[in-house]
C-alpha cells in the first residue's frame, strides 16, 4: 500500500514539475528580452520609491513562475473535460503569452506606453484568474494571488 502511495505522489510531483518547467521556460524567454544589454536603460528610468531593487526581480519572478505552474497544474488536474477548467487554462495561457510579450515590448523595444497597455491586459486577466480560481480551491488561489500582488507592486 505504501508503494502505491509513493508511486502516486511521485507521479503528481513529476506532473506538477512539468507544468512549472513550462512556465519557467516562458519566464526564461522573457528574461532574454531583459538581458544585461538593456539593464542600463532600465536603470536610467525614473521609478517610484517603492519599486523593488533590480536584483530582486530574478528570484521573485522565478518563484512566481513556479507558483503559476503549480496553479496551472492544479487547474489541469481537475480535468480538461470540464468547460470551466478549459476556460481557466485558456485565460491562463493568454496571460502567460502577454507576460512574455510585455518583457519584449518593454525591454527590447523600450515602448513604455505599449508595455503599459499590455500590463493592463495582464492585470485584467490576472484578476479574472485569481477570482475564478478562488472559488475553486484555496491552494490554487494562493498560488495565483502572490502573482497578482507582485504585479500591482511593480
Amino acid at each position: 500500500m505504501d508503494e502505491i502511495w509513493i508511486d502516486l505522489a511521485w507521479l503528481k510531483f513529476q506532473s506538477s514539475s512539468l507544468f512549472c518547467f513550462d512556465t519557467l521556460i516562458v519566464g526564461f524567454l522573457g528574461s532574454i528580452a531583459a538581458s544585461p544589454r538593456y539593464q542600463h536603460w532600465h536603470a536610467s528610468l525614473v521609478k517610484p520609491l517603492w519599486a523593488p531593487s533590480n536584483w530582486v526581480f530574478a528570484p521573485i519572478w522565478t518563484i512566481l513562475f513556479i507558483l503559476m505552474g503549480l496553479a496551472l497544474y492544479l487547474a489541469w488536474r481537475q480535468g480538461l473535460g470540464r468547460r470551466d477548467v478549459r476556460f481557466a487554462v485558456l485565460i491562463f495561457g493568454v496571460q502567460l503569452v502577454l507576460n512574455l510579450l510585455w518583457s519584449i515590448v518593454f525591454f527590447s523595444f523600450h515602448a513604455i506606453l505599449s508595455a503599459f497597455i499590455v500590463i493592463l491586459w495582464i492585470a485584467i486577466l490576472a484578476n479574472i484568474i485569481a477570482f475564478y480560481v478562488y472559488i475553486k480551491t484555496s491552494w490554487n488561489s494562493t498560488c495565483t494571488l502572490h502573482s497578482l500582488g507582485y504585479l500591482y507592486l511593480t
